[in-house]
């Protein structure tokens, strides 16, 4: 699941956009907001806000081009196995769950 942080000054959803095509070479639509919640930042014990959403791609034909550097593997899967998948935040995982399931 491409995501990321925004850039200083940069507004939300020009940044959703930019973490997508950085992670996967793909321009999106954004349809709607499944979710929002917060969580804690492991290494600093800070609140972080997140925020779901359901995109589409502009083209669904194109291939995905992924950026090595930030992503550590990719396949697709079902929801259940998704959730045996190590996801690091406890909260974002029950928020995917709720959207998910």
């Amino acid at each position: 699941m491409p995501g990321g942080r925004l850039n200083v000054g940069e507004d939300v959803l020009a940044g959703l956009k930019r973490e997508v095509w950085e992670e996967i070479g793909a321009e999106i639509v954004i349809d709607k907001i499944l979710a929002i919640g917060t969580l804690t930042n492991l290494s600093n014990n800070q609140r972080i806000l997140f925020v779901i959403y359901k995109t589409s791609l502009v083209d669904d034909d194109k291939l995905l081009k992924l950026e090595e550097a930030e992503i550590g593997s990719v396949r697709w899967c079902d929801s259940r196995e998704f959730f045996t998948l190590p996801i690091v935040y406890p909260e974002y995982q029950e928020a995917l769950k709720k959207i998910l399931v």
